[in-house]
């Protein structure tokens, strides 16, 4: 059997990755064709710049980073390319000198070379690069922009120096940096670590409004802003999940805002659900949880009994003034009768 090393200079060599070659200036454009016409993936990031061409400006179209051509291929077929090209005294692909004498192809994952990718070719967009050596990136969990040109695209979002607002920063490590100005109105962190509710009576009540509110205002929310309601609503639960209630009150009201949140996310919300009805009996009859659940239960199975019973509910109430917490119930009654 060959030794470790050599085993992963074979898989390199059969496995088509994204790599970086160096180029000369000016060669990037010549670089690129050469390598398209030999049948590899090349991908050069352009920007349109602003040229004084017999005493006239003219927009031209050149490459947003110089010296630097990416290409997708396998290592060994890259090596024989730039050993055969015609501009080969032009470039080399980059690589790392490791403590041992040997080089080290740098190599991009598919993921990072496709958001990098998607950031420059959104049209217009005012983008700044550095090489690595030139910004330092704060420590901090990735983000991904939910709305406006740059959604979907994940980086980190802090402050440059001497530049005002806040910057997104995609990196392809030891190669480039890309960075654009945003309003990070719809920013929704990845991987972010949720600490357990200190306060389940305050989150239970967030989370049963945020979910209603969703449930009732999905129609005419952008997708991105029902993104932001999804993110926020499933951060709660994460918070909640676990935590013990003892009263049947609190148990009810725990499992009714996790029912509500699975409907509003279009989850299975079969086990809070049956949690719930067990605990239905066991309220006092003035408690308003009540005909908000019955009403819930009906807008999900469209059983006249489950009206009913709210409405037997609501018919006791002093209809000349309303309390606020049951004009909210009047509201979401109006909701699921008009949507049944």
């Amino acid at each position: 059997m060959l030794p470790t090393k050599e085993r992963q200079v074979l898989a390199d060599d059969a496995m088509e990755q994204w790599y970086v070659f160096a180029v000369s200036y000016r060669k990037e454009i010549e670089t690129r064709n050469e390598l398209t016409a030999r049948g590899f993936r090349a991908y050069i990031p352009m920007r349109y710049c602003l040229h004084s061409v017999g005493g006239k400006k003219t927009r031209q179209l050149q490459p947003a980073i110089a010296g630097l051509v990416f290409v997708r291929g396998k290592r060994k077929d890259l090596l024989d390319f730039r050993n055969t090209s015609k501009l080969r005294n032009y470039l080399f692909l980059k690589s790392h000198l490791m403590s041992d004498g040997t080089l080290k192809y740098i190599r991009i994952r598919d993921d990072d070379m496709s958001n990098f990718q998607r950031l420059n070719d959104v049209e217009g967009a005012q983008l700044t690069y550095y090489r690595p050596e030139e910004l330092h990136i704060a420590k901090g969990s990735k983000v991904r922009i939910m709305d406006g040109p740059f959604e979907g695209i994940t980086g980190i979002v802090q402050k440059l120096p001497g530049r005002h607002g806040r910057y997104l920063i995609v990196s392809l490590p030891d190669v480039a940096i890309a960075t654009v100005s945003i309003k990070p109105l719809y920013v929704e962190p990845l991987n972010a670590k949720v600490k357990k509710s200190d306060n389940v009576e305050k989150d239970v009540w967030c989370l049963t409004q945020r979910a209603l509110a969703l449930l009732m205002e999905s129609q005419d929310k952008s997708a991105a802003l029902q993104d932001v309601g999804d993110n926020e609503m499933r951060l709660l639960m994460a918070a909640l999940k676990g935590c013990k209630t003892f009263l049947p009150n609190d148990k009810a009201r725990y499992h009714f805002a996790f029912y509500a949140a699975r409907m509003a996310l279009g989850e299975d919300a079969a086990d809070d659900k049956a949690q719930l009805a067990s605990l239905l009996p066991r309220l006092k009859a003035n408690n308003l949880l009540l005909p908000v659940t019955h009403l819930l239960f009906y807008y999900e199975e469209h059983r006249p009994e489950e009206l009913q019973a709210a409405d037997e509910i609501i018919g006791r109430w002093d209809n000349t003034h309303y309390t606020e917490p049951q004009r909210r119930v009047l509201k979401l009654r109006a909701f699921v009768t008009k949507n049944k």
